[in-house]
C-alpha cells in the first residue's frame, strides 16, 4: 500500500476503508447504447476516459496509445474523453496538433451525471491509466455499468481491478495500444472481463464501506 511505501507505517496499523458506488451506474440496452454512440461517436465504437485532466491521468500516452492502436489495426473506433483540461493543456494540445487520428479523439467536456452514466455505458471499454491514484473510482463505476477495463498496474489499481481488467504500464505507450487491440478485437474476452467485475464491484458497496468504518471507529475507542 501507499501509506507503507511512504511513510513506513506498520501494515498492522492500517485499515482499509473503500468507498462505494454510485447506484445511478447501471447496464445500458442495446437501443441506449446506439443513441449515446450517435451522439457522440457518430455510431462507432469507442474507449473512455472519464477524470480530470491532470498530467498524472497521462492522457497525453492515452492518446498516444491510441493513436498507434488505430495506425496498427485501421479501426474506426473513437477514443471519448470526458472531463475539463484544467493541468498540462499545452502538451495535450501539441499532442493532438501531431497525430493523424486527431478527428477520432472527441472532448465532451464535464459531463452532468446522467450523461456520464450514459457514455460510461455505451462504451465498448473504459481506458483509465492514470500513473497514480488513490482509489480509480471509475474502475468499479465501469464494473457496475458491465464495461470491460483497461487500467494501469500502479499504485491502488491492481487492487481495485483485481483480476478484472487488462492491467497496462501507463508509461509504455505499446502496452496500452496493445490493450485496446485485445479489448476490440476479442468480444470472449470483454464478456469475460464484464463476468469478473461483477463479482469484483461485491466488494465496494456502500454497506461494506459503513460497516467498515465503524469497526475501525469502534476497535480505536476501545485501543
Amino acid at each position: 500500500m501507499d501509506i507503507v511505501k511512504c511513510y513506513g507505517i506498520d501494515p498492522g496499523l492500517i485499515d482499509n476503508v473503500s468507498c462505494g458506488i454510485k447506484e445511478k451506474f447501471s447496464p445500458l440496452g442495446e437501443e441506449e447504447k446506439t443513441s449515446v454512440k450517435q451522439r457522440y461517436s457518430v455510431n462507432e465504437d469507442y474507449f473512455f476516459f472519464i477524470g480530470s485532466m491532470h498530467p498524472r491521468k497521462n492522457i497525453v500516452r492515452l492518446i498516444e496509445g491510441f493513436e498507434l492502436f488505430k495506425k496498427n489495426t485501421g479501426s474506426k473506433m473513437k477514443l471519448i474523453l470526458g472531463g475539463h483540461i484544467l493541468w498540462d493543456d499545452d502538451s495535450i494540445k501539441t499532442t493532438m496538433d501531431r497525430i493523424a487520428s486527431k478527428d477520432d479523439v472527441v472532448f465532451t467536456g464535464r459531463l452532468s451525471d446522467d450523461e456520464l452514466k450514459n457514455v460510461l455505458g455505451a462504451a465498448l471499454a473504459l481506458s483509465f491509466v492514470p500513473t497514480f491514484e488513490g482509489f480509480g473510482l471509475p474502475i468499479v463505476e465501469a464494473f457496475q455499468a458491465d464495461v470491460p477495463v483497461i487500467c494501469s498496474n500502479t499504485t491502488s489499481m491492481p487492487e481495485v481491478a483485481g483480476d478484472a481488467a487488462i492491467l497496462v504500464d501507463p508509461f509504455s505507450v505499446k502496452e496500452i495500444s496493445e490493450a485496446m487491440k485485445k479489448m476490440a478485437a476479442n468480444e470472449v474476452l470483454r464478456n469475460e472481463l464484464i463476468e469478473r467485475g461483477k463479482s469484483q464491484k461485491e466488494k465496494f458497496t456502500w454497506q461494506k464501506t459503513a460497516a467498515m468504518l465503524h469497526r475501525c471507529i469502534t476497535d480505536a475507542v476501545r485501543k
